[in-house]
């Protein structure tokens, strides 16, 4: 059987890769937002595996964000469910207008 390797790709294609430049990377390195499990260093020079900096960078909802989304749509829903059943606070236009029949009597 073989073994399939694990490919690296260096600053340059990385950063095409996610549309950012290659001191973008480092900067993430630096921050910590890509763990040292997403790439190698070699001397000055970086390698970095495709799968695991998407990996890494791809946010993972969380309970929070779960909770946060499900009271946004009951707000939404409420919101949109929220009209008025008594009308009789509605005023009516013609209410106070006096007929001219009225007035000549």
């Amino acid at each position: 059987m073989t073994e399939e390797v694990e490919k690296y790709l260096d600053s340059e294609a990385m950063a095409a890769v996610l549309s950012v430049k290659a001191s973008t990377l480092r900067t993430w390195i630096l921050e910590g937002k890509l763990p040292p499990s997403s790439y190698l260093r070699i001397g000055n020079r970086y390698r970095f595996s495709m799968p695991r900096v998407i990996a890494a960078l791809t946010p993972t909802p969380t309970l929070e964000d779960d909770v946060g989304l499900n009271e946004a749509v009951e707000t939404t829903e409420t919101a949109a469910v929220a009209v008025p059943t008594d009308t009789t606070e509605i005023d009516d236009p013609n209410e106070n207008q006096i007929d001219d029949a009225q007035e000549i009597e």
